[in-house]
């Protein structure tokens, strides 16, 4: 099954074929696992192209289910439908966030090792784990960064998944190596060796547990 356009639901994915499948899409199948766990036959497969969008919040219309944003790379009026399967999630400081899944225990004579940079497995479950938040929480004047599917109309996503407090994230990805006039996708592209990298860009998890 392949995601619908405007839709988060698994419900209303619809069938599709192997043949629709492309390089960058999330995939997600369940089947059975071969001895050795290298390969998986699968029984159900979802998978669809996804988006990232970050934006400045400009309006939250909470009566329409929705906030409005400028978005950060086009400068565009971007709005972002919010429904009862969007998944909101705050973050916290991020500076401190990645600190903690970058670090191990005491290592020698008590001084820290550092761990190769988390990779997109470790990303989806950080994120996972984030607090969940209400559109009350998402103010005028704040970041944020939404996947989506690709809808029919280009000034409109129906977000699956949206980061609040998306202010410090942005502000760390600029700092690893690049400046405040970056964009911003381009910058969080590049964290951690472009572990966040898709074939369109940035391509944060959309597809959780």
């Amino acid at each position: 099954r392949r995601y619908a356009p405007d839709s988060v639901r698994f419900a209303d994915a619809g069938r599709s074929t192997v043949d629709e499948i492309a390089v960058g899409d999330q995939l997600q199948a369940r089947g059975s696992k071969s001895t050795d766990g290298s390969t998986l036959t699968a029984e159900e497969v979802v998978f669809g192209t996804f988006l990232t969008r970050a934006g400045t919040v400009t309006e939250v219309d909470r009566d329409a289910g929705c906030i409005r944003v400028e978005d950060l790379t086009t400068k565009s009026a971007l709005t972002v439908k919010l429904t009862a399967d969007s998944r909101i999630r705050m973050l916290p400081d991020v500076h401190t966030m990645f600190a903690k899944m970058m670090q191990t225990g005491a290592h020698g004579g008590g001084a820290k090792a550092e761990a190769p940079a988390p990779g997109r497995a470790e990303i989806a479950r950080a994120i996972e784990r984030l607090p969940l938040g209400r559109i009350d929480d998402l103010k005028p004047g704040g970041a944020i960064v939404v996947t989506s599917t690709r809808g029919t109309n280009a000034g409109e996503v129906t977000a699956i998944s949206l980061l609040g407090n998306a202010d410090s994230l942005i502000q760390f990805a600029r700092s690893q190596g690049g400046d405040a006039t970056d964009n911003p996708l381009d910058a969080i592209n590049r964290m951690h060796g472009g572990a966040l990298g898709g074939a369109g860009g940035v391509s944060l998890p959309a597809i959780l547990q």
